[in-house]
């Protein structure tokens, strides 16, 4: 990628970050329906938008990127001057941006959950095992399953087939 490319690209990702997750989320139960309702609409028209990246703050920034990269298949974009580290999807999901936590961010509350699909969890789980991540047992749900992991900041994670079930 061409370093202006590059440079313009991590303007418009700063700029537009759809939502900031601290390693250790935000409580959004105060925040009232209507305001998430309405977010993005302009005048009588509604704007659709998409969910195109995370921020999560990490104490550790290399070892959660290398977490990412490794377990989930990320591309690490690094830009010159950037603290911020952004993981780039390769299958057209969103991106997650790794952001140094400032000291009185609190680590691991469980509001959120990022979740991965998978055709085969009990594969996926296994191969992770291997590399050094350890799920928990697979669950079966409604025509799908699921196993929960936690990454390095404590934040929990989940790898899932209810993308993939079958419709009835």
């Amino acid at each position: 990628m061409p370093a202006t490319a590059a440079s313009a690209r991590g303007k418009a990702f700063l700029a537009a970050a759809s939502a900031i997750l601290v390693c250790g989320f935000p409580d959004l139960r105060g925040v009232r329906g209507s305001v998430l309702r309405d977010a993005g609409r302009k005048g009588k028209d509604r704007m659709s938008l998409a969910l195109n990246r995370l921020i999560l703050y990490a104490r550790d920034v290399e070892g959660t990127v290398a977490f990412y990269e490794k377990h989930f298949g990320f591309k690490v974009l690094r830009l010159p001057g950037d603290r911020i580290v952004e993981l780039v999807a390769q299958n057209g999901g969103a991106n997650i941006m790794i952001h140094p936590a400032a000291k009185g961010v609190k680590i691991g509350q469980v509001t959120v959950k990022l979740v991965f699909d998978v055709e085969d969890v009990a594969g996926f789980c296994e191969k992770s095992a291997r590399d050094g991540l350890v799920f928990n047992s697979p669950h079966a749900a409604d025509g799908y399953s699921y196993a929960n992991a936690k990454d390095p900041c404590g934040n929990n994670i989940q790898v899932s087939s209810r993308a993939f079930r079958k419709a009835d």
